[in-house]
């Protein structure tokens, strides 16, 4: 087989998966807490208050969310101990990157929907301000970014290591640092 027909068939598992559409669902909720919580932008204008503060909460909880999944996802063919039955069949690269483009084609997905869902309020909101190519741009060029890039290291972690728990101890680590860093320099 293939790399496009193992591709083609991960992406249908994925979307077949419960736990992938509980964490599409819960990272499309994850800009409402961008409402509510101190703002995270720099300015108190009505694009950071109704853009960007809700997109950089998205884009957080999202990464969190989507380093979970493709660590469950990744874990799943040795925590059912198939293994040795998978990588007799397919190459083990073949397979880890078919899984790779799975969870990042669900982050594109989960991204549109969520682009499509908040942009009816974000119009009501911002009024003659606003303007559809900002709102694209904050969706595609923070919160998409935020996801495969919490993917990205998430499965390079794993694939180092091979357990979830230090893979996940050390995404969080390398979150929050570079999450410190951002407030030290949004402060300034």
């Amino acid at each position: 087989m293939s790399f496009f027909s193992y591709m083609k068939v991960e992406i249908g598992r994925i979307f077949r998966s419960k736990s992938a559409w509980l964490v599409m669902v819960l990272t499309l909720l994850c800009p409402l807490v961008g409402y509510s919580v101190p703002q995270t932008a720099v300015t108190a204008t009505t694009a950071s208050l109704v853009l960007a503060n809700p997109v950089l909460a998205g884009g957080l909880g999202g990464g969190i969310l989507f380093a979970l999944l493709a660590l469950y996802e990744l874990d799943r063919v040795y925590r059912y101990h198939t293994d040795a039955l998978t990588e007799s069949i397919a190459s083990p690269l073949l397979l880890g990157g078919a899984r790779l483009v799975s969870l990042l084609a669900a982050a594109l997905v989960t991204i549109i929907a969520a682009a499509v869902l908040y942009l009816p309020y974000t119009v009501y909101r911002m009024g003659a301000v606003f303007n559809f190519l900002e709102y694209l741009d904050c969706f595609f060029i923070l919160m998409l970014p935020s996801l495969w890039l919490s993917i990205l290291a998430a499965t390079a972690f794993y694939q180092i290591i091979r357990r979830v728990d230090l893979s996940f101890v050390l995404f969080a680590v390398f979150t929050f640092f570079s999450l410190s860093a951002w407030a030290e320099r949004s402060k300034n």
